[in-house]
């Protein structure tokens, strides 16, 4: 990345706890590119501390809750997150898309210089992911999976309904959890489509060779970072 197009370009850091690396996007405005890069976390101020157009930080932590807008009420929002969490956090951050408010605690620590070149704007990925599929038209009800870093998150709906979000280590035994959630949610292994998009196309291909004996219908969502991981302030 050129110095001099530091100024025309947006950064986007996709966070990840407990994970040694960071992902890092990069939009050139000046040249409608885009570039990605993968980083030891520890290297994270190297970048945060250009100046650039703007600086978006994606949160993948647990530490999240998804609620109805019109059962949200702000002045509870440490009590929202005390249901999942005894996380202790004062930096609770909210974003609302599609009705729905997402809760999460920002604890990654940047360190910015001060006056703050970039004050960054702060992003829970369950917001993008679902905002981009509810967009989706869909007459059945799909799943689909986001596999990157340590973290795998599965979404399932069908046109512009949310019916189940959630996210885990990919070391856990996913192939056994779709299976529970398709017999939870009465859905078909032969007929109802898994959509898998992925970081590393790598990822989505080992995980499609190791449902596929499973489920029938499975495609790859070949679509870039940049395609997926879209900042809407």
């Amino acid at each position: 990345m050129l110095k001099k197009s530091e100024k025309k370009t947006d950064l986007i850091i996709l966070n990840y706890n407990n994970y040694n690396h960071s992902y890092l996007l990069f939009y050139d405005n000046s040249q409608n590119e885009y570039s990605f890069k993968k980083i030891l976390k520890n290297k994270l101020k190297n970048f945060t501390n250009k100046k650039w157009k703007s600086l978006s930080i994606v949160h993948t932590s647990n530490n999240f809750i998804l609620i109805p807008e019109e059962l949200y009420i702000k002045k509870n929002k440490k009590k929202y997150l005390n249901i999942i969490t005894d996380y202790n956090d004062d930096k609770i951050e909210n974003n609302l898309f599609n009705n729905i408010v997402c809760l999460f605690t920002n604890n990654l620590k940047l360190n910015l210089k001060k006056p703050i070149i970039n004050k960054p704007y702060q992003v829970h990925l369950a917001s993008i992911l679902i905002k981009k599929y509810l967009l989706e038209k869909n007459k059945k009800i799909q799943t689909n999976v986001f596999i990157g870093g340590n973290k795998i998150m599965v979404l399932i709906h069908k046109n512009s309904e949310l019916y189940y979000y959630n996210q885990f280590d990919n070391k856990n035994n996913y192939l056994k959890y779709l299976i529970i959630l398709y017999k939870e949610f009465d859905l078909n292994q032969h007929k109802n489509l898994i959509i898998i998009s992925s970081i590393d196309n790598k990822d989505a291909q080992k995980m499609k060779e190791k449902l596929k004996n499973h489920f029938n219908k499975i495609l790859i969502n070949k679509e870039t970072l940049d395609k997926i991981i879209k900042i809407e302030k």
